[in-house]
């Protein structure tokens, strides 16, 4: 919904989807067809690495890989609907929470769903 309220706010040729970019400059866009389209401001909404592909000069940005584990247990490690962060920078765990803690109902009977982040891919690393 929040794109189309964007949208709703601005003329409607002002936006083109399905459309190949070559390069971005200030105030300026360059379509894999050769048309140059000009603006106040150019808001570029994609993978860093394809920035980088499309404006020059912007430096390569490599992501990070972040895995999401999901467990039941008995009970619940916490009883208040918060975030845990590792602000230790040690160990495999970079944060954790209880989704059922929120609401029951994101778990199976009287168990408690336990949401675990942990930096990197196991397949890859």
């Amino acid at each position: 919904q929040i794109p189309k309220q964007l949208a709703s706010h601005i003329p409607s040729d002002a936006i083109q989807t399905q459309t190949t970019v070559r390069t971005v400059k200030p105030h300026t866009v360059e379509l894999s067809c050769g048309e140059v389209l000009s603006a106040n401001a150019v808001v570029v909404a994609t993978e860093g690495h394809r920035s980088a592909k499309l404006i020059d000069g912007f430096p390569e940005v490599n992501g990070r890989s972040a895995t999401c584990l999901y467990f039941a247990a008995d009970k619940s490690p916490v009883s208040e609907p918060v975030l845990i962060l590792n602000g230790e920078n040690q160990g495999v765990i970079n944060n954790l929470c209880v989704p059922s803690v929120v609401s029951p109902t994101y778990s199976a009977g009287n168990s408690a769903l336990i949401s675990v982040t942990v930096l990197g891919n196991p397949n890859q690393d």
